[in-house]
């Protein structure tokens, strides 16, 4: 049969916030055994506690008794948030993991505000807006103190459309710059006439990127332009 006890902590010094896990006990004629975790808060205890008693009865009469001592260890983060960029509407997933004794707990904040219900060690929106932009973080805390994450900056594109500029036509060659969504690939295309549909991709290249036409001097008109490819 098993039965569930209390155990009875005294020392030194008083024990503030002590956390006990509960014991058990297995009746086995004159076996009986009882683990117990005690974690407090760091402070100068002279000596460690002692237990004296378990459901009022001395220890003398109980049997074996193992005392664990867990000195807490403040959160250390072994694992970061990583800057982001996103296009709105889009989900964004960020990550976080801190060791500490006892486990620590999270809160999730956004320029430095708690958001509400962020409370696990990853951080999840499924529909980004671009209020959402801005400087993500990650504190972990327990009995021992807090510990903030390294900032993770989240970047929000209202659209993927890129933008084409910084145009110039030097020694019969044609430039210009595309900047759309960091990372993602565009495609470059080029026609001579607007009219038709005749759209020739030339380059497919990742955003940020530089476009060179050399031979731009080959036609006496040429239009381009430029999309992002999924």
């Amino acid at each position: 049969m098993i039965k569930a006890v209390n155990c009875h902590a005294s020392g030194s010094d008083s024990i503030p916030n002590a956390i006990t896990n509960t014991p058990t006990w297995s009746e086995n004629k004159n076996l009986a055994r009882f683990d117990v975790t005690l974690v407090y808060e760091p402070r100068n205890i002279t000596s460690k506690p002692l237990c004296f008693g378990v459901n009022g009865w001395p220890l003398h009469n109980m049997g074996n008794f193992v005392l664990n001592w867990v000195q807490p260890t403040k959160p250390i983060f072994i694992v970061q948030p990583h800057s982001q960029a996103v296009v709105a509407g889009n989900g964004v997933i960020f990550s976080a993991n801190a060791v500490g004794t006892p486990n620590p707990s999270y809160q999730w904040q956004l320029n430095g505000n708690n958001i509400p219900g962020a409370i696990t060690s990853g951080y999840t929106n499924a529909d980004v807006t671009t209020n959402d932009a801005g400087i993500y973080s990650c504190a972990a805390s327990n009995l021992a103190g807090s510990t903030t994450s390294a900032p993770a900056n989240l970047t929000v594109y209202p659209t993927v459309t890129p933008t084409l500029s910084l145009t110039a036509y030097t020694n019969s060659t044609f430039q210009f710059s595309v900047a759309g969504v960091p990372n993602y690939y565009y495609v470059v295309q080029a026609n001579t006439n607007l009219t038709t549909t005749n759209w020739i991709s030339i380059l497919t290249n990742a955003s940020p990127f530089t476009f060179t036409d050399p031979s731009a001097s080959n036609y006496p008109i040429r239009f381009y332009r430029a999309f992002y490819l999924p």
